[in-house]
């Protein structure tokens, strides 16, 4: 590539991002239209192509601040964070940093929880499938009475989530046509881990004891230590009840 190529091609894409036509006009010779008109189509398809891809990952985000002001976001996401790579799916990934800057949004404390939460759900999403989940009656059979001794695998699309705001409960708020309400005390820390049965991603909540306890797992604690930590922190922890239900979740790698 020509140096005075790759000039050009630096100077549009500068052009895009900084909103300076300036930087690229007299260079362009257009038979239709003036350089400023036909770099406005680039620019409109790049800004549409920022929105689409966020709306894509933080829909829940979107409909809290409404689509408008959501494209304002998107905007000034965009400029401030370029893609690095010719997969979308990946652009999003600051996102919920970004909002933590944004100072229309300064009073509301949730708004980066519910923005990390939703990014775990769009990379579980697009995560690996395992070849197999643990079930419940397969990993009995296999560790027999040695199972408080075994050490569990996340599969790839599975993964915690903690937060000092009520992020699950607003994201669960959100998940019907019709918005059922915001939770009353947004200010109470939440837990979950988001898992893709047959392929839909699920948020499942969880009380502090049990996330410990996966977390525990995740770490490669064994499972009788991790029970125990949970059980610490609840002396009415269901173990029984627990385990259905996280291996119903396809959570555990076979």
């Amino acid at each position: 590539m020509s140096t005075k190529l790759a000039e050009l091609q630096s100077n549009f894409a500068r052009a895009l991002l900084e909103f300076d036509d300036g930087l690229i006009a007299a260079s362009l010779r257009c038979k239709h239209g003036s350089a400023e008109e036909r770099i406005a189509i680039y620019r409109g398809n790049l800004l549409a192509i920022w929105n689409k891809s966020l709306a894509n990952a933080y829909p829940v985000i979107q409909r809290l601040v409404g689509e408008d002001f959501f494209e304002d976001l998107a905007r000034s996401y965009g400029r401030r964070y370029p893609s690095q790579a010719g997969d979308l799916n990946v652009f999003g990934e600051l996102f919920a940093d970004f909002l933590l800057g944004v100072a229309p949004l300064a009073e509301y404390h949730y708004m980066p929880a519910v923005a990390q939460l939703e990014w775990l759900v769009h990379q579980s999403y697009y995560a690996q499938a395992p070849n197999e989940s643990l079930t419940l009656t397969g990993f009995l059979q296999t560790a027999g009475g040695h199972a408080q001794d075994a050490c569990l695998s996340f599969v790839p699309c599975s993964v915690l989530f903690k937060s000092d705001k009520a992020a699950v409960k607003v994201w669960q708020a959100h998940q019907t046509e019709e918005f059922s309400g915001l939770p009353s005390d947004l200010e109470q820390p939440s837990y979950a881990v988001v898992v893709r049965p047959h392929w839909r991603v699920e948020v499942m909540p969880l009380d502090q004891a049990g996330f410990t306890a996966l977390e525990c797992l995740q770490n490669g604690v064994t499972l009788g230590a991790a029970l125990d930590q949970a059980l610490q922190i609840d002396a009415q922890f269901d173990v029984g009840a627990h385990l259905q239900k996280w291996f119903a979740a396809g959570i555990f790698s076979a």
